[in-house]
């Protein structure tokens, strides 16, 4: 008896086959999704254009405190944090080789002065002679040849007296020094304030021979305080003296601090290939938590301005898109614009003579193109471009409003063109 089974079986089988071949076949065929436009709103917003630098938060008015003479200290009078008034002890160093030194140098002007009078004792009493022989020269009974003996003599006992008078001069300019290095062996505050950093110990030596080292420093306050930020090459241009300045420290991640920028420093600072430049910021805190050394993020405000229209810089850069209408309007008005030229009929080369057509026009008057999407299609809006930070652009003299919608970036364009 014939089996039904053996020929439906094969015909089930290629029937099979048969439509997944065509299943795979159109998958083959079928194109790729057609990416989406890449679109913004304009709306309403701050336009914030900052340089950004980093810096180190010092006291405004600090000042090191180092020492004139070398020795060894003998009492440090004061620890870190302490609040010292201007003239107050800090530090005494080794007085007794300065006591001794100024003992010497009194001893040399006692000796000087004592050279002194007798230059001038010896002076008085060759003049006296002079003055005795001289008549007894006149009559005769002494000879002309005494009497000019005698006043060369004269003549050296003067200058021996400018010596010795001069001699005084310099022990007591000896003696003053001694006594200036041994006041200097006192090490006081120059200001009131805080000590900031002490450096020494007692028994400690310190040598001021070849540089003057620094034992202290006093900070007058924490209320003014001063940033050394550093600006990037690219970046200090748009710096100025006065610009306002605000500021963050990790201490404090919450509250922004405001400031205002003092001087640009001349002076490079090289790291490698990265240049910057040093400026000098001013800050008030009344409540004094900013310390000395605390890193602080700064912003310099070149331009800012508050709930102003406002768009992505991006959209400045947006070519035509791909479905925009180019109308037989719009054709006879680029010919007339431009007479003796033609226009191209690729329509990637067609959009990019439009496009160029509307940045120039638009340029002509201090304007830029962005391309609007409306219900009907794309459109063409020139808007004058006023404050730009890093994201946004400021909208002027233009009818959008906020909602509308710019284009940003066309993918189309690479698939087409």
């Amino acid at each position: 008896m014939f089996n039904h089974r053996h020929i439906v079986l094969p015909i089930v089988i290629i029937a099979g086959l048969t439509a997944l071949s065509a299943l795979l076949l159109a998958a083959w065929r079928r194109e790729d999704p057609v990416p989406p436009v890449i679109l913004t709103e304009v709306e309403r917003g701050p336009i914030r254009d900052v340089v950004p630098a980093l810096g180190r938060i010092r006291a405004a008015n600090q000042v090191e405190v180092g020492t004139e003479v070398g020795g060894r200290v003998l009492r440090v009078a004061v620890e870190t944090e302490q609040e010292v008034q201007a003239n107050d002890l800090l530090a005494v160093i080794d007085p007794e080789p300065f006591e001794n030194a100024l003992t010497t140098a009194r001893a040399r002007l006692l000796t000087a002065r004592s050279g002194q009078a007798e230059a001038r004792a010896r002076l008085r009493a060759a003049q006296a002679e002079l003055a005795r022989l001289r008549p007894l020269a006149e009559n005769g009974t002494r000879s002309e040849s005494t009497l000019e003996d005698l006043e060369f003599e004269i003549e050296a006992l003067s200058a021996a007296r400018d010596r010795a008078e001069a001699g005084i001069v310099l022990a007591e300019s000896e003696v003053s020094q001694a006594e200036a290095n041994l006041a200097r062996t006192e090490i006081r505050a120059p200001i009131d304030g805080f000590v900031l950093e002490r450096r020494i110990e007692p028994g400690q030596t310190v040598n001021a021979a070849m540089n003057t080292p620094v034992l202290f420093v006093i900070a007058a306050n924490l209320r003014d305080v001063l940033i050394e930020a550093r600006v990037a090459e690219a970046d200090v241009g748009r710096v100025r003296e006065g610009m306002a300045v605000r500021f963050t420290v990790d201490a404090y991640p919450d509250e922004v601090f405001q400031a205002h920028a003092d001087a640009i420093r001349r002076n490079p600072i090289e790291d490698g290939r990265f240049v910057s430049y040093a400026v000098m910021i001013n800050a008030f805190d009344p409540s004094q938590r900013l310390l000395p050394g605390m890193t602080a993020s700064v912003e310099f405000v070149a331009a800012e301005s508050h709930d102003v229209l406002r768009a992505r810089r991006e959209t400045l850069l947006a070519w035509m898109p791909v479905d925009f209408r180019i109308t037989d309007a719009m054709i006879e008005d680029w010919l007339a614009r431009q007479p003796g030229r033609t226009l191209p009929e690729e329509p990637h080369l067609l959009r990019a003579a439009f496009h160029g057509s509307y940045a120039g026009r638009a340029l002509r008057d201090g304007r830029r193109t962005v391309y609007l999407l409306t219900p009907d299609g794309w459109e063409v809006r020139q808007v004058r471009v006023g404050l730009e930070d890093q994201e946004y652009f400021e909208i002027l003299d233009s009818d959008l409003q906020p909602g509308d919608r710019l284009l940003v970036d066309d993918p189309r364009r690479s698939q087409v063109d």
